[in-house]
């Protein structure tokens, strides 16, 4: 038996809220990876075509936009990797 059941329930509802903050933010961290891992498969999808092509314009069109893909990986994957610490 306890001394004080109200502050044991708010202990509970507060172990509770650390959990799901838990599970939010794992959440959010799948969501970042999926996020990362479309932008590289388009700057490699890019990146393919880009060799493939004999338009050098486009060519050159097509590899600035597959950097800018990875451009924007690089910054997901730095917030997934500030909130892992």
């Amino acid at each position: 038996m306890t001394q004080n059941p109200l502050r044991d329930q708010a202990a509970h509802v507060h172990a509770m809220a650390l959990r799901r903050l838990s599970v939010e933010s794992r959440r959010r961290a799948l969501e970042n990876l999926r996020r990362s891992a479309i932008q590289l498969e388009t700057a490699s999808t890019l990146e393919r075509r880009a060799d493939l092509s004999a338009n050098h314009a486009l060519a050159a069109v097509l590899r600035e936009r597959a950097e800018d893909h990875r451009r924007i990986a690089a910054v997901v994957r730095a917030r997934l990797e500030g909130t892992a610490s």
